[in-house]
């Protein structure tokens, strides 16, 4: 008996499926070398981090320490020049104008050491807050390290199951007896591993995972409509 045409059509779309879930789980056989990759990039840009802000507070003490020798300096220069001169007094108005001048930029020097603080204390703040997004960024497209043997694994179960799915789907062009409940079977694990494998990948990577798991929605639609057509086709040629 001829070969109804419902056999045929999805005959061809599952040897099409199979052929590509079996290139694309080769593919995610990869992902362990890709999840070390990451890691080993990831670990660089640590050790970098630490040794810019090691370097920076190695800089700021440095800065600090040669601030305070100056001053150091400059105190004993007074003192000298007042040790040197003991007789030399100074007027009551020059000596208050001076003090006064002294406290003055003395005032002045406090504010600017205030502003220079709360600038600093700003800056610390946005760069605090730019580093916990850049963390958050990274995470959505981090790849965890757990994931690499699952989607190892996950990648050999998806072969095994696309591989009976192409015998399958040769098994339902030839007419097959027992091609009809193979194929359904086929279908049938195909959507629940393709719903699996999209939940899996969208808590391990929340973006890349989206992808994969609108991917395995589409998957398993498709295989919804194939199981529908093979339920209300015509089966008397696989009865023979």
């Amino acid at each position: 008996m001829q070969r109804p045409m419902w056999a045929t059509v999805v005959g061809i779309i599952g040897i099409v499926m199979a052929i590509y879930t079996l290139l694309n789980s080769g593919a995610g056989l990869m992902i362990p070398q890709m999840v070390s990759i990451q890691q080993r990039g990831v670990q660089m840009q640590l050790d970098a981090q630490r040794q810019a802000a090691a370097e920076e507070k190695k800089s700021e003490a440095e800065e600090k320490k040669e601030e305070a020798e100056e001053n150091k300096e400059d105190k004993s220069f007074d003192e000298n020049q007042v040790k040197q001169s003991p007789d030399f007094k100074i007027p009551a108005a020059q000596q208050k104008f001076a003090e006064d001048n002294e406290k003055e930029m003395e005032a002045f020097s406090k504010q600017g050491d205030e502003q220079m603080k709360q600038a600093e204390e700003q800056g610390d703040k946005q760069m605090k807050q730019a580093e916990e997004l850049g963390d958050k960024t990274v995470a959505l497209y981090n790849i965890p390290v757990w994931y690499g043997p699952v989607a190892f694994l996950m990648s050999l179960i998806a072969m095994a199951i696309a591989a009976c799915y192409l015998f399958t789907s040769i098994w339902l062009l030839m007419t097959k007896p027992s091609a009809v409940p193979l194929f359904s079977l086929a279908c049938v694990v195909s959507i629940g591993f393709a719903i699996l494998h999209g939940v899996v990948s969208m808590i391990a990577m929340p973006m890349w995972g989206m992808g994969m798991g609108m991917t395995g929605i589409v998957v398993a639609v498709v295989n919804v409509v194939l199981l529908i057509v093979v339920a209300t086709g015509d089966k008397t040629a696989f009865q023979s």
